[in-house]
């Protein structure tokens, strides 16, 4: 266990590392968890959750940050208790198909509604990508309770996610040609024991997030569901039922996996609740639905995180058999290295551009030349806007906020310049949306 403290005007600023064995009582921790749990309005957690809620942070080898009023009144929460929090880990994303980036994950952030105002959040925040910048993490990720509040930190929205049901009363209603690509790839899903399923999950979620662009590596909340534990998120009261399956090629290796939960007698349609479905190719998915489809007694399978045009509609005989729920953000990034991104995102097609960001921070700001052919993609400083021939390229002017929205294709170029948030010359949208457009719409399922 590791702590550190600085003296911050009349605030303490503490850091810390839970460092201890999984299982053993960290106090500091637990006063940082009772502080997170006043932001987001959270119950009492029994011992046995606040266990768990630590171990997760140590899972996930967190860096947690406190801020401490020690000049409150007497009659205010003991000063132990932070008055802001702030959580920090290592993880990656998959900036496009077979590509992982070393990312820096925030979570838990809260200021204590009595000291807001104060700098305290944006004090955080910049130490925070300080640590970042010296780890070597070009990017920073989070997800967000409130949508209002992280733009100023050059964060952008840069993935999202969807709910649905599908009516499963006679089964999953596949067309023929479905269930023959399924019987054909050799497929078959199996229920495996929860003594394998932590390595059935190493393995499918590894080659889910390599083609899945804007999906998050698990961590430890999901690795804690792989391995059966009811309580995976360590929340006040949970438990969850979870049952899950696995999906396998011919040659008996993992394609695939899912977790889903039954949601009880007392719910009608009786329904089974999809929490994780993950597989290495479109027919192993396809196999996982079939599967989960054809429960006994089950009438309504319901997905918590599916992509908005996932090809489960385009399978089955009848398409309405699939209601799309609310469709959310699900990442929001920050470009902390504008050249080391962009090497790793690439481009989408061969061309050059040159980029012009503007961060009143400073971790983005500079004028980027971004030339991509079929030896890769190469980013340098740019002081004229041309490329190595000399030939004139097309400029995009933008802030870090709508960089970050750009930088996964979420967004399109012309959009971002129709509402006023980037600026380029009206002959060069068409080039630019090629550069930056995304073959498929980025997801991601993993909340942190």
């Amino acid at each position: 266990m590791s702590s550190g403290a600085v003296n911050q005007e009349r605030f303490r600023v503490v850091r810390h590392r839970p460092d201890g064995p999984l299982g053993s009582p960290d106090p500091v921790t637990e006063a940082f968890i009772e502080a997170m749990a006043l932001g987001f309005l959270d119950g009492r957690r029994t011992q046995e959750e606040m266990q768990g809620k630590v171990d997760r942070f140590r899972q996930d080898r967190s860096l947690l940050t406190m801020v401490h009023d020690d000049n409150q009144p007497s009659i205010a929460l003991d000063a132990d208790i932070p008055v802001a929090t702030f959580a920090e880990f290592p993880g990656q994303l998959c900036v496009r198909e077979g590509v992982l980036v070393d990312t820096h994950m925030v979570t838990e952030v809260t200021v204590r509604t009595s000291h807001r105002r104060r700098g305290l959040l944006t004090k955080m925040m910049h130490a925070s990508f300080d640590r970042a910048k010296e780890a070597g993490r070009p990017l920073a990720a989070l997800t967000a309770t409130e949508g209002v509040i992280y733009g100023r930190f050059g964060f952008g929205v840069a993935a999202h996610t969807g709910t649905c049901r599908v009516k499963v009363l006679h089964g999953l209603r596949l067309r023929a040609s479905a269930i023959k690509a399924i019987e054909d790839s050799g497929v078959r899903v199996v229920v495996p024991s929860w003594e394998e399923m932590p390595a059935v999950h190493r393995e499918s979620s590894e080659a889910y997030v390599k083609r899945t662009p804007g999906q998050v590596a698990p961590v430890s909340s999901q690795r804690r569901r792989a391995a059966g534990i009811s309580n995976y998120l360590a929340e006040p009261g949970e438990s969850h039922d979870l049952r899950p399956l696995v999906a396998l090629g011919p040659d008996g290796k993992v394609r695939g996996h899912a977790i889903a939960e039954f949601s009880g007698w007392d719910s009608h349609p009786f329904t089974l609740k999809v929490h994780e479905l993950m597989a290495a190719d479109p027919v192993a998915e396809l196999a996982l639905w079939q599967a989960l489809g054809a429960t006994d007694l089950v009438e309504e399978l319901s997905a918590d995180s599916v992509v908005a045009d996932h090809a489960l509609r385009v399978a089955l005989i009848n398409g309405r058999d699939v209601v799309d729920g609310v469709t959310r953000d699900a990442l929001w990034l920050r470009v902390l290295d504008v050249p080391e991104a962009m090497r790793a995102r690439g481009l989408s097609s061969e061309g050059s551009v040159v980029l012009d960001v503007s961060d009143p921070l400073g971790y983005a700001q500079g004028q980027f030349l971004i030339e991509a052919d079929e030896h890769g993609t190469r980013v340098t400083e740019a002081s004229e806007a041309t490329d190595s021939s000399g030939a004139d390229v097309p400029h995009l002017s933008l802030d870090a906020e709508a960089l970050a929205a750009l930088y996964l294709g979420t967004c399109r170029v012309a959009d971002l310049v129709a509402s006023g948030r980037a600026q380029a010359d009206e002959a060069d949208l068409e080039a630019l949306h090629l550069l930056f457009h995304s073959k498929v719409p980025p997801i991601n399922t993993t909340y942190f």
